[in-house]
């Protein structure tokens, strides 16, 4: 029902809320990407690609460490997603490493619109496909 309302206020308002999905991978040395750059309504799933089982859980900025949400243990190739609330924690880790920390971002990605050709100077690899 919520849902349904959501829509109806963005149809409404002639915005089209448009969710991206992303993907953590969870492996031995860490997340990847360390930083996921999000929006409201976008769908994160973690996937366990470490060699044993690991448990990612949100982290409280206040250092509380007071779970939010948890993935539960995660097999090797076993995955868990969450859909990003505005009231979402935002830094997380494994259970197995609390250095481990990977955190959601309301922020743009950098360089998605300003890299340009001129940027490469005289030596850089160029991979052409």
């Amino acid at each position: 029902m919520k849902r349904a309302l959501l829509a109806a206020l963005f149809v409404m308002s002639g915005q089209v809320a448009h969710a991206e999905l992303n993907e953590v991978l969870i492996t031995d040395l860490g997340f990847f990407p360390m930083i996921s750059y999000v929006n409201v309504g976008d769908t994160v799933t973690f996937n366990n690609q470490a060699a044993a089982p690991r448990t990612v859980s949100s982290l409280e900025a206040t250092g509380l460490d007071i779970v939010e949400w948890s993935s539960g243990e995660l097999q090797h190739g076993e995955s868990f997603s969450i859909i990003v609330t505005p009231a979402t924690v935002m830094d997380f880790h494994t259970a197995v490493d609390l250095g481990d920390i990977g955190s959601f971002s309301f922020d743009e990605p950098p360089f998605e619109d300003d890299f340009e050709a001129d940027d490469i100077s005289e030596g850089d690899a160029v991979i052409a496909e």
